[in-house]
């Protein structure tokens, strides 16, 4: 049920989906076997970038879909959901399609325990919180936007990102299981090791293993078939 594979060939296929198109919906559960600085649809690869990533071993890589930078890995569950124009998810407003599939995340992720609360606006995670110096707001799982996934704290556990097409769109989730290399991802980014910008980045998010701990039923491949059993179900608010 789940493809193993590097983010590039996880593209790729998203891409080929795209362009056969689809007329019910399908899923796409991947598990990254290596690495990668995916980076969204607006940011942009330097020269400086790419020789940092080459040099540490990493893939770089731009997505279809916008958002922040992620670091992509074996601790990342990554679901791609492809619905056809005339779903009535796609005919949705962003904010209403975002909140249906984050509700059906919830719901899956509630069937281990996890307790999880759904983000209602764009902003930084902990916005709330007193202003931080270094604030790592280029990276996807530093800020939160309509629908992703809090666990306790206002730490984000799940992102939400789409692709849309004349007749299909793609969306894509992506679930923090394992903690990431959170040191990796600044250094590519900044060019320097930041211990600030890596501790706020722990403190922003949270993983399916740390919350979902007393649940012995939980597995990367559990997770994976809770999402698909709940993400045709998902319905915008009326």
């Amino acid at each position: 049920m789940i493809t193993v594979g590097d983010a590039s060939a996880e593209q790729s296929r998203i891409h080929a989906l795209l362009d056969a198109g689809v007329t019910e919906p399908r899923f796409m559960a991947w598990q990254y076997s290596r690495p990668a600085l995916v980076l969204g649809r607006s940011q942009r690869a330097s020269p400086e970038l790419r020789a940092r990533a080459e040099g540490e071993g990493v893939a770089l890589l731009t997505r279809s879909s916008g958002g922040g930078a992620v670091m992509a890995g074996p601790w990342m569950l990554s679901l791609t959901l492809l619905l056809p124009a005339a779903h009535e998810l796609s005919r949705a407003s962003l904010p209403a399609g975002y909140r249906a599939v984050g509700e059906a995340c919830r719901r899956a992720l509630a069937r281990f325990r996890m307790r999880t609360t759904l983000a209602d606006g764009a902003a930084p995670v902990g916005a709330t919180h007193p202003p931080q110096t270094a604030r790592p707001d280029w990276a996807c799982f530093a800020t939160v936007s309509h629908g992703e996934l809090l666990a306790a704290g206002d730490r984000k556990i799940v992102g939400i990102a789409q692709v849309r097409r004349p007749n299909v769109i793609a969306v894509c989730v992506g679930v923090l299981v394992d903690r990431p290399d959170w040191g990796a991802l600044v250094r590519l980014w900044l060019g320097r090791d930041d211990l600030p910008a890596v501790q706020q980045l722990e403190s922003r998010t949270a993983t399916c293993t740390e919350i979902a701990d007393r649940d012995r039923s939980f597995s990367v491949c559990s997770l994976a078939t809770a999402l698909v059993a709940e993400l045709p179900a998902c319905r915008p608010a009326a």
